[in-house]
């Protein structure tokens, strides 16, 4: 049975969840959000849910229990590696314009 989980993003400010997609697991979803969000400003906003399982073979829902995938501790941790990589990446270039 091959499995695929369905996510939502859910806008407080709009009472409302934006389209569905797709992911592996809940790490993976989480990841896809980040890369979604790098530029969003308040991503208390936002909340990430769970909304079913869904099997691909036998093209049923599994799983129809929407559930919230808390993502705003590792968004932080994203965006201060993000923000790392960044400072590293203008260091070099600085460095590479003085040589």
């Amino acid at each position: 049975m091959a499995e695929v989980k369905l996510y939502s993003i859910r806008d407080s400010v709009a009472g409302e969840c934006g389209p569905i997609f797709t992911a592996k697991n809940d790490g993976v979803a989480v990841r896809q959000v980040c890369n979604m969000m790098h530029d969003v400003v308040d991503v208390s906003d936002y909340a990430l849910y769970c909304v079913g399982t869904f099997d691909t073979e036998e093209m049923v829902f599994v799983d129809k229990t929407p559930h919230e995938v808390d993502f705003h501790i590792i968004f932080k941790q994203y965006c201060s590696k993000l923000e790392e990589l960044k400072a590293r990446q203008t260091y070099i270039s600085c460095y590479r314009d003085w040589e």
